[in-house]
């Protein structure tokens, strides 16, 4: 599943082709893509002729913030929100007729995409996701995301109001690496960089959330930060399916620096003891039992 430095990469480029263009065309043929109480043809209807004001993310989500340029105030503002799924993604597309696995299809005037390309969302797994939000919450938050919790990377206005939950991520008997996974205390992390910051940190995946000391939260804290901002830099991580790909279709290249993540029966980069696997809240793990020992 992409993670949050993958779909920042996605943000990033989705912002530089788009922003300040208007929507001509939009196709949604997923059966299952369109969720949240409007169906593909209505909502089709709604998106033609709205512009692309900006494109943010929290967490995993995408935020494509929409204005009908006919409207005054805020009453013509929209958020189109899009969750990546299991596999999902954005590419560019100069075919008039719809790939197989293409959940989405986005044709736009003004934008920085050729003449005659399109915007697909290329979806095989069928896990991703497309809604109009029903309205914001503090911060400008679509209400629907109000449930997240803190992202590292980009959660600057809304600090003060997520902080609760960061120093919540603690408050619990559960392993750390459950914690990490919940989209509720630190939006975004996932099973790559979960294992890649505890490695990091020399943190037990099994450890107690409640059992860190205030240097070793701070710390994780920190370093899950510092991934992060690594892992985009790199324009994300590919793994061997290669099903996460750029607008352009080309791949990552954080997958290269792993030290943990994919690495279960080779030396730790560290030690030299040998990588383990295990299971953890249905999830594998990957760490040194040398190195991250309890």
């Amino acid at each position: 599943m992409p993670e949050l430095p993958e779909v920042e990469t996605t943000r990033r480029d989705l912002s530089a082709l788009c922003v300040g263009a208007s929507l001509t065309r939009v196709q949604l043929p997923g059966v299952r893509t369109v969720r949240r109480g409007l169906t593909s043809e209505k909502l089709e209807g709604r998106l033609v002729g709205l512009a692309v004001e900006g494109v943010e993310r929290l967490g995993k989500y995408l935020i494509f913030r929409l204005k009908d340029q006919n409207a005054t105030g805020f009453d013509g503002r929209m958020d189109l929100v899009v969750h990546l799924g299991m596999s999902g993604r954005f590419l560019r597309s100069n075919e008039q007729r719809l790939a197989r696995h293409v959940a989405g299809s986005f044709r736009f005037e003004g934008s920085r995409l050729g003449v005659e390309e399109s915007l697909w969302f290329y979806d095989p797994r069928t896990f991703g996701e497309i809604f109009l939000s029903q309205g914001r919450v503090d911060y400008g938050i679509p209400v629907e995301l109000a449930h997240l919790g803190f992202d590292l990377v980009s959660d600057v206005r809304s600090c003060q109001f997520r902080k609760d939950r960061l120093v919540s991520l603690f408050r619990s008997t559960s392993p750390i690496k459950a914690r990490l996974l919940d989209q509720r205390y630190l939006a975004g992390l996932g099973n790559i960089y979960s294992d890649e910051v505890l490695f990091r940190t020399r943190i037990h995946p099994r450890r107690s959330a409640n059992s860190l000391e205030l240097g070793e939260r701070k710390q994780l804290v920190q370093t899950a930060a510092t991934v992060l901002r690594e892992a985009i830099e790199h324009r994300g991580s590919s793994l061997a399916d290669t099903s996460y790909r750029d607008l352009n279709g080309d791949i990552g290249s954080y997958q290269r620096l792993h030290q943990a993540y994919g690495r279960s029966g080779e030396p730790c980069v560290r030690c030299g003891e040998r990588m383990t696997k295990e299971t953890i809240v249905g999830r594998s793990s990957t760490f040194c039992p040398l190195c991250q020992g309890r």
